[in-house]
């Protein structure tokens, strides 16, 4: 049995065997979530590095439409949670120890056509009681206002990796970009007990591309009213000088005398935000 050296390396496993489970089915879809900053970082920063797998679909939001790519991941070894039907697990050895991680099936929610925060997509064949005839169903989760996405806000990233039977796999990502990124942070850096959001929208904001990345988001905010209105809830975290975004960032930051970040991250907005 091939063990993986440590935690983000067996991570890297479970992008691979995920995207190797899924691509056959033909369904469109983009990872999203922290693989992103880490992979497409050209900057001087390090990224820690992400340990699940966050995977958009297009059209998730249609009942029953990723069934493919629930029974694919199920016949690839991946097990439904009992808990959360919109996430399965993958057990990868790490360093001599049975390591569980976990893949997290996303639908886009547009609230004037799909308000549903989950929706149905495979049966499983199992019950979720005696009582009740209900019968337990993998489902996909909202991430809201995120169907844009799919029209340009990701492109391929080639990466391989070893997968749990130790050979190595090469597989073409449809990753979110940092325009795309840092759209989808922009309420969750809020959230206390997400600081590494803070640190990964610094850094997008950091890449070499950040010209293209602010162009992007300012069409974007132009043609949709909810781009807008989450860069400029952003702003207004980031501006008030009693928010944790700075401190989240320097938590990340190792090794650099560069100052006021939070400073560089309004002025990108603003120009965002005209």
């Amino acid at each position: 049995m091939h063990s993986y050296k440590n935690i983000l390396d067996g991570a890297k496993g479970l992008l691979v065997e995920t995207i190797l489970a899924i691509e056959p089915t033909g369904l469109e879809y983009v990872v999203v979530g922290g693989w992103s900053p880490f992979l497409r970082n050209k900057t001087s920063y390090s990224h820690p590095g992400t340990k699940d797998v966050d995977i958009l679909f297009n059209d998730g939001d249609v009942v029953g439409k990723i069934d493919k790519a629930v029974e694919s991941l199920l016949s690839k070894g991946f097990v439904i949670s009992a808990k959360h039907d919109f996430q399965l697990f993958k057990k990868l050895h790490v360093q001599g120890k049975d390591v569980i991680y976990h893949v997290d099936l996303l639908h886009p929610q547009e609230s004037s056509n799909s308000p549903e925060l989950m929706v149905d997509h495979f049966d499983l064949g199992l019950s979720e009681d005696y009582e009740f005839a209900n019968d337990k169903r993998a489902k996909s989760i909202a991430l809201p206002s995120s169907k844009f996405l799919f029209d340009g806000f990701y492109n391929s990233e080639i990466f391989k990796h070893e997968v749990s039977d130790g050979s190595v796999k090469e597989i073409s990502i449809p990753l979110i970009d940092e325009a795309g990124l840092i759209f989808s942070k922009c309420i969750s850096a809020q959230v206390t007990k997400r600081p590494r959001d803070s640190y990964d929208i610094f850094l997008a904001l950091k890449q070499p591309n950040v010209k293209n990345t602010i162009e992007k988001l300012r069409d974007a905010a132009s043609k949709y009213n909810q781009v807008r209105k989450s860069i400029l809830s952003l702003y207004e975290f980031i501006d008030d000088e009693d928010s944790r975004f700075e401190y989240n960032v320097y938590k990340y930051v190792i090794d650099t005398n560069e100052k006021d970040l939070r400073s560089y991250c309004r002025e990108k907005l603003e120009e965002i935000l005209g």
